[in-house]
C-alpha cells in the first residue's frame, strides 16, 4: 500500500510582518488520495519556440519595412497630379 505522505506540506506559515499575525491553511486533505496532473515540455523546445516567434517577428519588421521604403519611392516619382479645373456654371 502506498504510503499518504506525499511530501507536500499539508500547512504553511508566513512569519509575522509589520504586524504580528498568524496564517494557516489546509493545503492537502490527507483523508483521500490526490490525482496530480504533470505536463513536462523540454526547455529545448521551450527555447525553440521563442526563436521562432523572433523569427517571426524580424520578418514581419523587415516586409513592413520594405513595405514602407517602397511606397516612399513609389510616392516620390509618382508625377504630381495636376489639379483639373471646373467650369463653373
Amino acid at each position: 500500500m502506498v504510503p499518504n505522505y506525499q511530501r507536500l506540506p499539508a500547512r504553511f506559515e508566513i512569519p509575522g510582518g509589520e504586524r504580528h499575525s498568524y496564517f494557516g491553511q489546509e493545503l492537502l486533505s490527507t483523508d483521500r488520495e490526490h490525482a496530480i496532473t504533470i505536463f513536462l515540455v523540454s526547455s529545448t523546445i521551450v527555447w525553440l519556440i521563442g526563436l521562432l516567434f523572433v523569427a517571426v517577428a524580424a520578418w514581419i519588421g523587415r516586409r513592413a519595412v520594405r513595405w514602407s521604403r517602397e511606397e516612399g519611392v513609389r510616392t516620390r516619382l509618382a508625377p504630381a497630379a495636376v489639379p483639373t479645373l471646373e467650369a463653373a456654371v
